[in-house]
Parts: structure tokens; sequence; C-alpha cells
């Protein structure tokens, strides 16, 4: 029976734990994260696509040549999605989204423009 209870608890507890691994994985990635890259990436998205959607996803950034791999070679997330600022892009405000990462059944985590890291937890 006890046994059977552990087996049952390992079960269970392996998707959490893979979960949290992940989780920490991308805090690391996006404290590394170089800022000025993505912004001028999010800008220069903003110039040539007037009117698109508020988030870009990250891999569209690397395929239309605004960012390149290296920029974030650290990243293996395909779920991060870069804010394309409007109005006067010379302007950030600090609490303004940079970064979103969703993934499933995971907390949001959000890096912001003055380099702060929020997880958003569901």
């Amino acid at each position: 029976m006890v046994g059977l209870l552990l087996a049952a608890f390992t079960i269970a507890a392996v998707p959490r734990l893979r979960q949290k691994a992940e989780e920490q994985r991308t805090l690391a990635t996006l404290q590394t994260m170089p800022l000025d890259r993505v912004r001028a990436a999010a800008q220069a998205f903003a110039h040539d696509h007037p009117g698109a959607a508020a988030m870009v996803p990250l891999p569209d950034l690397i395929a239309g040549g605004y960012l390149h791999v290296a920029d974030i070679r650290e990243w293996r997330n395909d779920a991060a999605a870069v804010s394309v600022f409007t109005g006067d892009t010379n302007e950030f405000d600090p609490a303004e989204v940079l970064v979103r990462v969703r993934t499933d059944n995971a907390p949001d985590i959000e890096l912001r423009a003055d380099g702060s890291i929020q997880v958003i937890r569901p």
C-alpha cells in the first residue's frame, strides 16, 4: 500500500517539477535578454508593419530579420511574444510589458521595459 502511494505521489509530482524547472530556465533567460536589441526590434517591426498586433511572436522577429538568433541564443521557448509599441516609440513606460511568455498550465512570465520580471500565476 505504501509503495502504491509513493508511486502515485511520484507520478503526480513529476509534471510540477518539470514546470518549475522550465519556469526557472525562462526567468534566467529573460534576465540576460538584451533589452536594447529587443526594443529596437519591436520599434523596427512597428515601423514596418503599421497596425500590427500588439504582440508579435519572438520567432517571427527572428524570421523577419529584426532579431538574430545570437541576440537571444539562450532562448528555447517559442511561446514568447514581444510587445509592438505604437505612438512615440522613443518613450517606454517602465511597466510596459516588453516580452510575455505563455505556457500551458504554467504562469505567464513578463519582462517589463525597465528590466523587471513579473510572474503572473493563473
